[in-house]
């Protein structure tokens, strides 16, 4: 989604909250030599779905996953 991406992150440039976009493969750089907890890296819609967010709804355009150190 790079329209929403480029949107986003100019709203932010104008904040006092910092941010970086990143892709999945840079996120997924901080997880190097840790152990992923299921699902993994995932956009956050498919962490833990429920009637509020259905599974592939990928319109939130952010990543979460949790990893635990071996």
């Amino acid at each position: 989604m790079p329209e929403g991406v480029r949107a986003t992150a100019k709203a932010y440039d104008r904040s006092s909250v910092k941010t970086a976009a990143r892709s999945g493969k840079e996120i997924a750089a901080f997880f190097d030599g840790l152990r992923p907890v299921d699902p993994g890296l995932v956009m956050l819609s498919r962490w833990r779905p429920d009637a509020q967010v259905l599974a592939g709804d990928d319109r939130i355009g952010m990543y979460g996953g949790v990893a635990l150190k071996p």
